[in-house]
């Protein structure tokens, strides 16, 4: 009977003393320490304003703008807006004014070409009247009675009308380039007033402890000024673009007149070595 019994304990049995008590493991789960650490985990991520560990990459992070710097972003950006844009109308003028002076050089040419264009229908005129006298005796009295050509009075007015034109280009010309010379000047001034930290900042004292004007007036006065050198800008490049189309309009013209005399020549020339042809004899 007491072999049964030391063999298998009932419920009701008192328990084994520790050294007969199975071996335990040192790592359970359950333990009061390891409740413990998972109790102390858990408080400390509910504490935390971020759930994903992120506090130390808050408080590094940069903070939010103020109004006030964002309206002052706004005005920078705006007035860069106009700087640029006065640049472009600068670098627009300078082209048309090169443009022009290119159109004057070749306005000179043509003029040149047109007047040679005039002497030699006067040489061949002429050349004409001695064929006509060798030819016979009455071509000796037909040029006697022939009236001399009216055409130079014509091309004279039209020299003077072109001159004209040339002469309004180049004070177009002239008047953009000393507007444009002007305008980075009065630009210059306001520059370092605005990039000055007494112009964008909330300090109302200049360099002299004065009081100047408040960072809202100082913006609108630079930014009036811009747009009104963009209008003045915007005026010249008009006035430059229409003295350029008439130029070109004038010397399109030009260009026709002296077609046309080329087309004289070409006759005229053809005809007077017809006629010294049947003079000397040659046969085609």
């Amino acid at each position: 009977m007491e072999k049964n019994r030391k063999k298998g304990r009932s419920p009701f049995d008192h328990p084994p003393p520790e050294e007969e008590r199975p071996h335990q493991l040192e790592n359970n789960f359950f333990d009061d320490s390891h409740d413990d650490d998972f109790s102390s985990y858990f408080n400390k991520k509910r504490s935390s304003t971020k759930p994903f560990g992120d506090d130390d990459e808050e408080a590094t992070s940069s903070p939010r703008s103020s109004p006030q710097e964002e309206v002052q972003a706004i005005q920078e950006r705006t007035l860069g807006t106009t700087d640029r844009s006065l640049r472009l109308i600068d670098e627009s003028e300078a082209i048309g004014a090169v443009a022009a002076q290119e159109l004057l050089a070749q306005r000179e040419q043509l003029e040149a070409a047109d007047r040679n264009l005039d002497n030699m229908n006067a040489t061949l005129d002429q050349s004409q009247k001695h064929i006509n006298s060798i030819k016979s005796v009455f071509g000796g009295i037909k040029n006697w009675w022939t009236a001399k050509p009216a055409a130079a009075p014509s091309a004279t007015a039209a020299s003077l009308s072109q001159s004209d034109s040339s002469r309004n280009l180049r004070e177009i010309v002239e008047k953009s380039s000393s507007s444009a010379t002007a305008s980075p000047t009065t630009r210059s001034s306001l520059g370092p007033e605005r990039n000055s930290p007494y112009r964008l900042s909330g300090n109302d004292d200049g360099p002299s402890g004065s009081k100047s004007a408040t960072p809202r007036q100082n913006y609108d006065t630079v930014l009036e000024g811009n747009l009104d050198q963009m209008s003045l800008g915007l005026s010249r490049l008009k006035g430059l673009a229409e003295g350029l189309g008439g130029e070109i309009e004038v010397q399109n013209r030009l260009l026709d007149s002296m077609n046309a005399k080329t087309e004289r020549v070409d006759i005229k020339i053809g005809q007077q070595q017809s006629h010294m042809d049947k003079l000397l004899g040659k046969k085609k």
